[in-house]
């Protein structure tokens, strides 16, 4: 099955400059985020989900993670966590796998592109961040900043 399909978010987005990609970038779009080992991942993986579907993925990229200091983490409460993305999607996955294996349930704020992969669906509370966010998106991401899930 096709999760992620880069032509099909661009034409229906509602931001005017996506609209705008020509076809042959959109087509190096898709090469660049690898759309189709992105779709493998998320058929091979289906069963699993949010930090356990991050750590198959993780796992089946051959990615080895070697953390030091997880013991002084807050056992439980409200916490935030952040990256800076300074590798891309990579560090995300693997803060998000690490931090959902210590705390369980967790809630990350991301690009709304996120809801095309169903495995992330209890994972991700999703942002336009290219358009408009609609009145029930802004009421979700208050509820969890209200709450006391891990961030």
């Amino acid at each position: 099955m096709k999760y992620i399909n880069i032509k099909e978010y661009i034409k229906n987005s509602d931001s005017k400059m996506l609209k705008r990609i020509p076809g042959f970038a959109v087509k190096i779009i898709e090469r660049i985020v690898r759309q189709e080992e992105i779709n493998r991942l998320i058929n091979d993986y289906s069963e699993y989900q949010g930090p356990e579907f991050l750590g198959k993925v993780l796992e089946d990229l051959n990615i080895k993670i070697d953390f030091s200091g997880l013991e002084n983490l807050p056992e439980t409460g409200k916490c935030f966590f952040v990256a800076n993305h300074p590798f891309g999607l990579m560090d995300s996955m693997i803060l998000n796998s690490t931090i959902g294996k210590h705390y369980g349930e967790i809630k990350s704020i991301g690009n709304e592109v996120f809801n095309f992969i169903p495995n992330l669906s209890n994972l991700i509370v999703s942002v336009n961040v290219f358009g408009k966010n609609s009145r029930e998106a802004i009421l979700e991401l208050n509820k969890v900043y209200h709450s006391e899930l891990p961030i």
